[in-house]
């Protein structure tokens, strides 16, 4: 495996289940440092999934709306919106 942002990226889903949302939210503010990560829509959509599972869902309504703009493909489209329509009514995972 090369090392890449988009590797590091990667490594904040496993990160999430093992030591929780809070610790790949830390590892995620460092990748949005990284050019090669600007505009990644992929990118918001992990921190936007990281920030609904913590309970800060304006900060997570954000990162869905940056997703969305990113993405043309309709089925990713479709699950980001049912994340954000859903913000409201999911408890906080901590």
């Amino acid at each position: 495996m090369w090392p890449s942002p988009v590797v590091a990226l990667n490594r904040t889903v496993p990160l999430a289940m093992v030591a929780g949302p809070r610790a790949a939210l830390v590892e995620i503010e460092l990748l949005e440092g990284e050019p090669g990560l600007a505009g990644y829509q992929y990118l918001a959509a992990v921190k936007a999934d990281l920030l609904r599972r913590c309970g800060r869902t304006e900060q997570a309504r954000e990162a869905y709306r940056r997703a969305l703009v990113g993405t043309a493909n309709e089925a990713e489209r479709a699950f980001l919106s049912e994340r954000l329509t859903g913000l409201d009514t999911e408890p906080a995972e901590g």
